[in-house]
């Protein structure tokens, strides 16, 4: 190869990697840096929400079995479809935002809170941990 070929092939490395490399090395703005979190919890609530479905056809399909006695099935069943509802008002609320807005507490006195501000893991865990106990308690309590 003359030296000319490898100078030639040599920028031209350079000028890929420089173009491969370079939104690593760019400033994210304040727009996008914003996103972020909204973009994240609109993910967990994506995720809640296909969680009650999921559950929702778990409980169809036990009823289906006969594993479930027709009147607990009912509850779980409105407890499930309430939760969905609550995860589809959120998702519709994080959609709506622009991506620089605050991101909205959710309404006092819901059947099932579904959180729209951004949480650690441990603020999660723990909410789901309340929900737990308060689905247990309302099960027995209706027994």
């Amino acid at each position: 190869m003359s030296s000319s070929g490898l100078i030639v092939t040599l920028v031209l490395a350079a000028l890929v990697l420089i173009i491969i490399l370079a939104p690593l090395f760019r400033r994210r703005t304040a727009a996008e840096e914003a996103a972020v979190p909204s973009n994240r919890q609109r993910e967990r609530v994506q995720a809640y929400y296909d969680r009650a479905l999921a559950n929702l056809r778990d409980l169809d399909e036990d009823f289906a079995l006969g594993k479930i006695e027709p009147s607990l099935y009912e509850q779980d069943r409105a407890v499930w479809i309430e939760r969905g509802v609550q995860a589809l008002k959120a998702l519709d609320a994080l959609g709506a935002l622009p991506p620089d807005a605050p991101i909205p507490q959710p309404p006092a006195g819901g059947a099932v809170a579904v959180s729209t501000a951004p949480a650690s893991e441990e603020d999660l865990d723990a909410a789901v941990e309340a929900a737990v106990r308060r689905a247990r308690s309302q099960t027995s309590g209706s027994r």
